[in-house]
């Protein structure tokens, strides 16, 4: 009786014969399937409240960007800097 040694591990199973070995992972590879393109729609004419949310957030984005660009003011409770010494 012989007996296959101890480390030749499991026995090869036959490939199907509809597989290429080449590529053994032919089906797992697809690419994705595109979603389906949708048509066009129209798009709807703004009305009275559109123009003023724009309006609002054009007012919000000028005030921003003139806080942030615009010099602060002097302090009020600091003398200047280049008054004349002595008694005014």
């Amino acid at each position: 009786m012989s007996e296959p040694p101890a480390d030749a591990g499991p026995p090869e199973q036959p490939a199907p014969p509809d597989s290429d070995l080449a590529t053994p992972m032919r089906d797992a590879v697809k690419p994705a399937p595109r979603p389906p393109r949708r048509a066009p729609r129209a798009r709807r004419r703004w009305d009275r409240y559109d123009y003023i949310g724009a309006a609002i957030v054009a007012f919000l984005a000028a005030l921003w960007v003139a806080h942030f660009s615009l010099p602060s003011l002097p302090p009020d409770n600091f003398p200047e800097a280049n008054q004349p010494a002595g008694p005014n």
